[in-house]
C-alpha cells in the first residue's frame, strides 16, 4: 500500500509560506532595532523596547480573533459548508475593524500615562512618545494584517501571505534607511517605515479576493456576542501569549530599570534579546501558524490520521529549528550584539552571557508554541489557554522577580531558561494523558463507522486495482449491488477525467486517496487528489464526460467539489 503523503505534503507546503510570513515581523524588528541603535544611540534602542509592547497588544487582538476565527472557519470548510465559513469571516472582519477604532482613539488620548506604564523613565518618555503616536494611528493595520493574513492562508493562498510579508520587509527596510539615514527623521521616521510597510501588505492580502477560485468574500456582518465568546475562546491560546510578552516585558523594564546606574542599559540589551528572538519564534510561530489551518480542516473531515502524522512532521521541524537557532545564537553571540552599536558598554562579556543564557530557552520554546496551537486546533480551548498563561506569563513572572533584581540581565537569562523548560514538561506530561483520552475517543468513534481508506497513484492501472478494492469492501459491508456501481462508477470517471484534463505532460507522480465511510446505513465518499487546482465539474470534455459528470451530480444526495489547503477534495453522499 503507498504510503499516505497527503498530510505531510499539505503541512510542508504551508510551514514554507508560513515562516516567510512570521520572518518578516521579525526581520523589521531587527531593522527597526539596529538603525535606531546605530543612528540614534542607546536611549532610542530602549525606547523602542518600550514601544514594542504596542505591537503586541495589537497583535494580542490580530491573532486572537484571527486565529479563533480561522479555527471555526477551517472546520466549517472541512465539513464543506462553505456558508457558514464565509459568514464567520466577514463577522470577525468586522470586529476587527471596531477594536481598530477603538484602539486608535484610546491610544492618541492616553499615550503618555500608556507609555509611563510600559516602563518609559525620563531620559526616554521622549524618544517613546514620537515612536509611539505614529504607531497609535496605524493601530488598525496592525489588526487587520493578522485577520486577512490568516483568513487567505485558510482560503488556500498561503502563498500570498508570504507575498505579503516580503513587501512588509523590503519597503521597512528602504524606508527606514531613507528616513533615519537621509531624512534624519529619528525615531519617529522608524515607525513610520514599519507602518508604511504594513499598510502596502495589507492592500497586498486584499488581492486575494479578486480570484476566482475562493470561498470567502469580503462584506460586512455584525457579530453576535456569542460568535465573539466563540472567537476569543478558540483563539486566546495562540493570541494572549502576545498579551503575556507585552506584560513581561513591561515588568522586566521595570525591573531593570530599577536595577542600578545601568539600568537603561539593561534594558537596550533586553531589546537586543527579544529582537533576536523574533527569529526563533518566526520559525515557531510559523510552524504553528501552518499547524491550524491544516489540523481544522482534518479536524472538520474527522481525517483523525492526517492530524496525527501533521502533528508529527510539525514536531520534527519545530525541534530542528530550535537546535539550529539555539546553535547560532551561542557560537555568534559577540558578533551579534555587536550589530546593534553596544560594543562599547561596560561589562560586554556579561552581556553575551546573558545572551547565550537565553539562547538555550529556544530549545524548548518552539515545542510550546506548537502544542498550545495543536490543542487549539483540535477545539481543546481550555487546555490551550491554560498552557499559555503557564508559557507566556506565570512561570516567567515568578522567575523573573526573582533573579533579574539579583542577577540583572544573566537573570533574564536563566529566567528564560527556566520557565520554557518547566513549562515544556508539563506540557509534555499532559500531551501523554489527553492523548490515551483521544484513543479512547477515536476508538468509539469507529466502533460505529466503517471505514475504507487508500491512497493510490494516479494512473489507468491503479483504476483496475481501485475496482477490485471497492468489489472487496462491497461484499465485506454487504453494500448493495446499485450502490457499489455508482460508488465503481464516480471513481473511475473521476480518475480518468484528471489523467485526461488535469495532469497533461507532467512527469511528476501525483496521487488519489479515496475514503469510504458507512454510518448507520448511509454511506460517504471522498476523493482526494493532489494535482494542481482542477475542478472535473467546470472541465469541458466531450459528450460522454459531461453525461458522466451530470450523472454523478444527479444521482448522488449531496455532491461538492472544493479546493482546500493544497488539494482537491470531491465529496459525495448517496
Amino acid at each position: 500500500m503507498i504510503r499516505n503523503n497527503f498530510a505531510s505534503k499539505a503541512y510542508r507546503a504551508f510551514l514554507l509560506w508560513g515562516i516567510s510570513t512570521t520572518i518578516g515581523s521579525a526581520v523589521c524588528t531587527f531593522v527597526d532595532a539596529t538603525l535606531v541603535g546605530n543612528y540614534i544611540g542607546g536611549e532610542a534602542l530602549a525606547a523602542v523596547n518600550v514601544g514594542t509592547p504596542l505591537f503586541l497588544f495589537f497583535a494580542v487582538i490580530g491573532v486572537t480573533i484571527a486565529s479563533g476565527a480561522n479555527v471555526l472557519i477551517g472546520r466549517q470548510l472541512g465539513k464543506a459548508d462553505t456558508q457558514k465559513a464565509n459568514r464567520l469571516f466577514q463577522e470577525q472582519l468586522t470586529l476587527a475593524l471596531i477594536v481598530s477604532a477603538v484602539c486608535t482613539f484610546v491610544g492618541i488620548v492616553f499615550a503618555t500615562p500608556i507609555l509611563k506604564l510600559l516602563g518609559a523613565n525620563a531620559e526616554m518618555i521622549g524618544y517613546a512618545r514620537e515612536y509611539a503616536m505614529v504607531v497609535f494611528f496605524s493601530s488598525g493595520l496592525f489588526i487587520l494584517y493578522q485577520v486577512l493574513s490568516f483568513s487567505v492562508r485558510s482560503d488556500g493562498n498561503p502563498r500570498l501571505a508570504a507575498v505579503s510579508s516580503a513587501v512588509l520587509i523590503v519597503l521597512n527596510l528602504v524606508l527606514d534607511i531613507f528616513f533615519l539615514g537621509v531624512l534624519k527623521m529619528g525615531i519617529r521616521g522608524a515607525s513610520l517605515a514599519l507602518c508604511i510597510g504594513k499598510l502596502f501588505s495589507v492592500l497586498v492580502l486584499l488581492t486575494h479576493f479578486r480570484r476566482k477560485n475562493r470561498y470567502l468574500k469580503l462584506g460586512v456582518r455584525l457579530p453576535s456576542g456569542k460568535t465573539i465568546l466563540e472567537f476569543v475562546k478558540c483563539g486566546f491560546g495562540m493570541g494572549s501569549v502576545f498579551l503575556f510578552q507585552a506584560l513581561i516585558m513591561g515588568i522586566f523594564n521595570q525591573l531593570l530599570i530599577a536595577s542600578g546606574a545601568d539600568g537603561t542599559y539593561h534594558v537596550a540589551l533586553f531589546t537586543i534579546i527579544y529582537t533576536l528572538s523574533t527569529f526563533g519564534a518566526a520559525f515557531f510561530d510559523g510552524a504553528s501558524i501552518a499547524l491550524t489551518p491544516v489540523i481544522s480542516i482534518f479536524y472538520g473531515e474527522k481525517d483523525f490520521s492526517s492530524i496525527k502524522q501533521t502533528l508529527k512532521e510539525s514536531v520534527k521541524w519545530v525541534a530542528a529549528a530550535g537546535v539550529s537557532v539555539t546553535a547560532v545564537f551561542i557560537l555568534f553571540a559577540e558578533n551579534i550584539i555587536r550589530i546593534f552599536g553596544m560594543s562599547e558598554i561596560a561589562n560586554f562579556q556579561n552581556a553575551v552571557l546573558s545572551f547565550r543564557l537565553f539562547s538555550v530557552s529556544l530549545l524548548f520554546t518552539g515545542l510550546n508554541t506548537l502544542l498550545i496551537s495543536y490543542w487549539q486546533s483540535v477545539g481543546k480551548n481550555f487546555i490551550s489557554s491554560f498552557m499559555s498563561v503557564l508559557k507566556s506569563f506565570v512561570f516567567l513572572f515568578l522567575f523573573g522577580i526573582v533573579l533579574i533584581p539579583r542577577y540583572q540581565t544573566v537573570g533574564l537569562g536563566i529566567t528564560y531558561i527556566c520557565a520554557q523548560g518547566l513549562c515544556f514538561a508539563a506540557a509534555l506530561i499532559l500531551y501523554m494523558v489527553l492523548s490515551k483520552k483521544d484513543e479512547k475517543q477515536i476508538a468509539g468513534f469507529h466502533e460505529n463507522t466503517r471505514i475504507f481508506e487508500k491512497t493510490y497513484v494516479i494512473s489507468i492501472d491503479s483504476i483496475a486495482d481501485i475496482s477490485a478494492d471497492i468489489g472487496r469492501i462491497s461484499e465485506e459491508w454487504d453494500i448493495d449491488v446499485k450502490n457499489s456501481y455508482f460508488i465503481n462508477f464516480v471513481i473511475e470517471e473521476i480518475t480518468v477525467n484528471i489523467i485526461k484534463f488535469a495532469l497533461g505532460k507532467q512527469n511528476k507522480e501525483h496521487y488519489i486517496a479515496l475514503k469510504l465511510t458507512e454510518q448507520n446505513g448511509r454511506y460517504s465518499l471522498r476523493i482526494r487528489d493532489d494535482v494542481t487546482d482542477y475542478n472535473p465539474f467546470e472541465t469541458e470534455g466531450d459528450d460522454i464526460d459531461n453525461a458522466a459528470i451530470h450523472m454523478i451530480k444527479t444521482k448522488s444526495e449531496f455532491c461538492d467539489y472544493q479546493r482546500k489547503l493544497i488539494f482537491n477534495y470531491l465529496n459525495i453522499k448517496l
